[in-house]
């Protein structure tokens, strides 16, 4: 009876101490965000064990459990330290591998308006040529190729070339930018007025990555001057200009240095400096081995230099809008609230230690947001945080309307959009859909948002976010295939791209169908029409290929030109030739030329990389009006993703690394081509 009572005695002691462990949680994270400060302090931080702060007091109050058998919960969390010394190859972010410089990448508009507007989609305004494709207006993101009407900037291996084409019938290269080094790999371009921002990743060293940034005054085109160089150690994640600020935001791993210092390092205009300690923050409850660097820098204030900070935490999506900067992690965590967890520790199972499978038991990924507002003087300010269960796919995923955030999300219950008010604190969701089907792609516009799930079939789902706080969903369609992007062609239509499939269903002997699958059998382009957003239609469709095509708009936005006004969409695509161009599509007298009888010879498909151009409206729907061959060869080496193209005034322009032509845009009639590589300046 006496042990008895002391069981019970000690187990209301405990619950009062869980009372007092709660209170004490909500003062230790009503301030979420602080500076690192000094080594020391970031040394505690991470070597102080794998729980999070919450847990470590937990813990220290309860280090055994009533009958003092041994508790060994340990949170799933990554190992890691700050002795390691090194960061790995492949560890590094996905665009640090791609030349074509792809961000987050990566549907939404922005609070006021979005990318590529009813009355023409990337032209810009005023003007009549076409522009980046864009997911936020007036939200620029950096590319391979950049025009501003008279003048193309391109990338072509290690230089960026400047060619003037106010002549489309006789285009120059006026000058070249070359690589400061072997080892220095252009990525990416940003054209702001006058000045020309190039990024580049340093590949010098494989245990210190460096993200690269030079700042060239080009209103002298011949003779770009270079304004700011700016070096950070770690991996480039993706960059953008907002009201004359440029942001660049790197990540990657901590590593420690020969003089135990773990801190990394910028470089600006040949002097070194440290991000310095305060200048680096923590949350309470996240430790993270990896630091998020935002770097921001006024290009009209060619005097003011990079305010550079960093935060120990990982990313997975960046979505900037024309106020603020959203920086989302996902990480798997424990499901169970505080007082989840304590039930099972001090629970009939907890006190006798059934509770064998505990330490692995209900996890999830969990999203977390992070958000910065883009100040008035351009520098960055840490705002809010948020928090829910699930994973996004892209940068599309994310979407700031009204001050609220919403988000498109998946987890082991399906797919769900999710609204935060402008604190990232949840005032609506949807109930989730398609439970057993992965989530590709999702596009907000205005106060409509659409997902788009798979698994044999391609459900296109249509949800009203009219009432942030009760967002529902209006209706489903269902057809072959599946879009990977998602492109507004009007408020009352949206375009989607991906891939065909076909269904295969597999029945036993007596006709009882054991399963359901899919085979891709090629790309697919088709047009929706949403204006009964209770009975979405698909009205047009084409299919590009087989099953060996591929695309850059596939995983890269920017790749894709489309111009309502001008009813035009156009896309690059690598794929056999006879899958992209016929007889009935010549527009390039080479082709002929380079596969006549060679290819009989070698009893092989040749490859080529082509841009294909289609008229779209929404009487006679995609039709495709011609192919644009940029080359041709008998080896399967994609390379698709480093092929645009561009319209100025009536001028169709596609460029690879290797070449620049001029078509005609309403017959596609070549009228120049320009080979980069052994053109010189002029």
């Amino acid at each position: 009876m006496k042990i008895f009572k002391s069981k019970i005695t000690y187990a209301v002691s405990a619950i009062i101490l869980i009372a007092i462990i709660c209170i004490c949680m909500g003062c230790i994270t009503k301030k979420s965000i602080k500076t690192v400060g000094s080594y020391g302090k970031l040394d505690r931080i991470y070597n102080s064990d794998e729980y999070e702060v919450s847990e470590l007091l937990f813990l220290s109050l309860f280090p055994f459990n009533l009958f003092s058998v041994a508790y060994d919960y340990k949170p799933y969390q990554p190992s890691y330290s700050l002795s390691g010394g090194s960061v790995d190859w492949w560890d590094t972010p996905t665009q640090w591998y791609n030349t074509s410089g792809i961000s987050s990448v990566n549907g939404s508009s922005s609070s006021i308006k979005h990318s590529n507007t009813s009355d023409g989609a990337s032209l810009k305004p005023g003007e009549d040529y076409s522009t980046t494709n864009l997911q936020v207006e007036e939200v620029d993101e950096a590319d391979i190729v950049k025009t501003d009407g008279e003048y193309i900037y391109s990338l072509s291996d290690y230089d960026v070339i400047i060619t003037d084409v106010r002549n489309p019938e006789d285009t120059k290269i006026v000058s070249r930018i070359e690589s400061t080094s072997s080892h220095i790999v252009p990525l990416e371009i940003i054209l702001n007025n006058d000045k020309l921002i190039i990024i580049s990743k340093d590949t010098g060293s494989r245990y210190k990555p460096s993200t690269q940034v030079m700042v060239y005054d080009i209103s002298d085109k011949e003779n770009p001057k270079r304004q700011k160089q700016f070096y950070v150690d770690q991996n480039y994640y993706t960059s953008r200009v907002v009201n004359g600020n440029l942001y660049i935001i790197a990540s990657g791993r901590l590593r420690q240095n020969s003089s135990n210092d773990v801190i990394d390092y910028y470089t600006e205009d040949g002097k070194r400096e440290k991000i310095g300690y305060n200048n680096m923050f923590y949350f309470n409850d996240n430790v993270s081995s990896y630091e998020t660097i935002i770097a921001s820098y006024s290009l009209d204030n060619a005097s003011q230099g990079f305010d550079v900070k960093a935060y120990l935490m990982d990313v997975d999506n960046i979505y900037v809008s024309q106020n603020n900067i959203y920086i989302e992690n996902e990480e798997y965590k424990q499901l169970d609230s505080l007082g989840g967890t304590l039930l099972k520790i001090f629970g009939f199972k907890g006190i006798y230690g059934l509770n064998s499978d505990f330490e692995y038991d209900n996890y999830d990924k969990m999203a977390t947001i992070y958000k910065f507002s883009i100040e008035d003087d351009g520098k960055v300010k840490y705002i809010a945080r948020g928090q829910t269960s699930g994973e996004a796919v892209d940068q599309f995923s994310f979407d700031e309307y009204n001050s609220n955030l919403r988000v498109a999300l998946e987890d082991e219950n399906g797919s769900r959009i999710v609204v935060f008010d402008d604190k990232l604190k949840i005032i609506g969701q949807t109930d989730p859909v398609e439970e057993n089907e992965n989530m590709y792609s999702s596009r907000f516009v205005g106060d409509k948002a659409y997902l788009v799930t798979y698994r044999t079939i391609d459900p296109l789902f249509v949800f009203d976010l009219s009432d942030p706080k009760n967002p529902r969903l209006k209706g489903e369609l269902k057809i072959p295939g599946y879009s990977t992007y998602l492109h507004p062609y009007d408020e009352n239509h949206i375009i989607g791209i991906g891939m065909q499939t076909k269904e295969r269903v597999v029945r036993d002997s007596k006709g009882n169908v054991t399963s359901t699958t899919a085979s891709i059998i090629g790309m697919k382009m088709a047009l929706f029409d949403v204006s009964d957003v209770n009975n979405p239609k698909q009205i047009s469709e084409v299919t590009i290929g087989d099953n060996s095509t591929k695309s850059a708009i596939l995983n890269n936005h920017k790749a894709l030109l489309f111009s309502k006004e001008r009813e035009l969409i156009a896309i690059p695509v690598t794929s056999y030739k006879t899958d992209i161009t016929s007889e009935e599509y010549y527009t390039d007298p080479d082709i002929e030329k380079l596969t006549k009888g060679y290819m009989n010879s070698l009893n092989q498909k040749y490859v080529s990389e082509g841009y294909l151009v289609y008229n779209i409206n929404i009487q006679d729907g995609i039709n495709l009006k011609g192919v644009i061959t940029h080359d041709v060869g008998n080896t399967y080496n994609y390379s698709g993703n480093l092929l645009r193209g561009l319209y100025i005034k009536d001028n169709l322009f596609t460029l690879s690394q290797s070449m620049l032509k001029v078509n005609k845009l309403d017959t596609l009639e070549q009228i120049n081509v320009m080979n980069i590589k052994e053109a010189k300046n002029e």
